[in-house]
């Protein structure tokens, strides 16, 4: 009998101390969004490596069916570097648009996108010069 007894006081316990936890939370939220495009803009991917903060997405042109890639370099919060249309034009088909990019920030500095750029075909987009500009380097499709 001692040990239910004690599983029911560590239960309540339990109960307890969530039920406290929930009272006393905090509401987190953003109080001042910023819209940073104009653009049907899609997939944003956000990188850091405790230097340089990146925030990258898709400009879609769904006329055109066709994608571009954004960028913007941040040096603090109000200080920013933006690079729009970085790369691209990149076609696609169908009614849904897909996400068709990674990034990657390398152990020397460098900024690294590969994207699927056409059927089969991965371009490597890489900034040495903190996304000012980009060198395309096209993969061998096997």
């Amino acid at each position: 009998m001692h040990v239910l007894n004690l599983h029911k006081k560590i239960i309540s316990l339990f109960l307890l101390i969530m039920a406290s936890g929930f009272l006393f939370a905090q509401t987190l939220y953003w109080e001042n969004p910023q819209v940073i495009t104009d653009t049907d803009s899609r997939f944003p991917v956000s990188l850091t490596n405790g230097q340089d903060s990146y925030i990258l997405w898709e400009e879609v042109d769904s006329k055109n069916k066709a994608i571009y890639l954004s960028i913007r370099k941040y040096n603090s919060f109000t200080d920013f570097f933006e690079n729009r249309r970085f790369a691209g034009p990149f076609n696609y088909s169908g009614d849904e648009v897909p996400d068709i990019y990674t990034a990657a920030i390398l152990d020397d500095g460098r900024f690294a996108v590969a994207v699927a750029s056409d059927y089969g075909q991965i371009s490597v987009f890489s900034s040495s010069d903190q996304a000012f500009t980009f060198d395309e380097t096209k993969l061998p499709s096997t």
